[in-house]
């Protein structure tokens, strides 16, 4: 009876183990994925939502664990509520999404004007811009 519960318990390291590797895996992949969004010309708000749902891929982080589609959600709604970089920050403080506290903040700045320009705000600020209106 003792070597069952021995390797029940070899059994409960080893999924603690392989939970802390997926961890470090999955913030990993968020920070690829947060770079990607931050930093590439061609990203497309509207194709990464809808393959998001498809995929359904989950990211864990130390004190949640978040669906990339619900990341996306989240990214967009600040930005759309946000007039600059630290009001975008300041979203995630208030509804105590830590994940974003682990980039780096020109991958922050760049998540924020991209997301942006998916906005209407964000379009009409561009239009501002271009058209030298104020």
């Amino acid at each position: 009876m003792s070597s069952s519960i021995i390797s029940a318990q070899e059994k409960v390291i080893h999924l603690d183990e392989v939970i802390v590797s997926s961890q470090e895996e999955s913030e990993k992949a968020f920070d690829q994925f947060s770079n990607y969004i931050a930093f590439d010309d061609d990203f497309k708000y509207r194709y990464e939502l809808r393959k998001s749902k498809l995929t359904n891929k989950v990211y864990y982080f130390p004190d949640t664990t978040i669906a990339k589609t619900q990341i996306l959600k989240h990214f967009k709604k600040a930005a759309r509520k946000s007039d600059d970089k630290d009001a975008f920050v300041k979203y995630f403080a208030q509804k105590h999404l830590h994940y974003i506290d682990s980039l780096e903040p020109g991958t922050v700045s760049g998540i924020y004007n991209t997301m942006r320009l998916t906005t209407l705000n964000g379009y009409l600020d561009g239009l501002v811009v271009l058209g030298g209106w104020d």
